[in-house]
């Protein structure tokens, strides 16, 4: 009886999301009215450049505008990863066996360094173009999984063990919050960016928006070891009895 009174609320959810979906002006059309009447709205689309000196008004509202914000997100990340660690750090389970495969094995080795490249684009241009930290973070992840996957957690110890991944999520920490200290030191708020006197370059470079860049590259590293740790714990190797 439960799953048909599940199913008919999921189904009228769906058909009210559809009604007001129907209702929304198109995307783009002069009937849309919230950038005229929303303060904020127009803040961010108008004065995102002149204000932090980069492209992306997202990249923009996450480390600049709302960067205290995206620090407690990243503090989220890193809770989990604590409490994970807490939880099965000392657990013995047993982990399904890596695949002997040698046609995935030699693929997964040879795509590897393209699903690398491409993380470390991504957000080294998320302040440039669609894309940024936390994708790049998990493109970079997935490949290390994906070796991981393949070859066995223990082959993956020998260049990223548990030790290694937890420093790099934990300075990524020490990372943001010292770039934010900067505006500090500065005689500024926390995580001010171009009005501390920071440098913000051309805007369309790689090197642009202050602060957004190095904060951008921390969130990166942030995400990368959250989910490469979370599943180092949850594939355990299997060992024999």
């Amino acid at each position: 009886m439960k799953k048909y009174i599940y199913f008919i609320i999921s189904v009228s959810l769906f058909i009210l999301l559809l009604f007001v979906n129907s209702e929304l002006p198109p995307f783009g059309s002069g009937e849309n009215t919230s950038y005229l009447n929303n303060y904020v709205v127009k803040k961010y689309v108008d004065d995102v450049l002149d204000d932090t000196g980069v492209l992306s008004s997202i990249a923009a509202i996450l480390y600049d505008y709302r960067g205290f914000d995206t620090l407690g997100e990243a503090t989220v990340l890193y809770t989990s990863v604590l409490a994970v660690s807490v939880m099965l750090k000392n657990e013995k389970k047993y982990y399904f066996r890596h695949t002997e495969s040698t046609y995935l094995k030699t693929v997964s080795k040879l795509i590897f360094p393209f699903i690398f490249v491409y993380g470390i684009y991504i957000t080294l241009y998320g302040h440039i173009s669609p894309g940024g930290a936390f994708s790049g973070g998990v493109v970079i992840a997935a490949g290390f999984i994906l070796i991981m996957l393949s070859y066995g957690k223990k082959y993956c110890e020998y260049f990223l063990d548990y030790y290694r991944a937890s420093m790099i999520e934990s300075l990524s920490m020490l990372w943001y919050i010292t770039v934010g200290l900067f505006s500090v030191l500065a005689g500024y708020q926390f995580l001010s960016n171009k009005i501390a006197g920071i440098p913000t370059g051309v805007a369309g470079s790689v090197f642009s928006g202050g602060s957004i860049f190095l904060l951008n590259a921390a969130v990166a590293m942030k995400v990368f070891g959250t989910i490469y740790i979370l599943f180092y714990f949850i594939a355990l190797e299997e060992v024999e009895r």
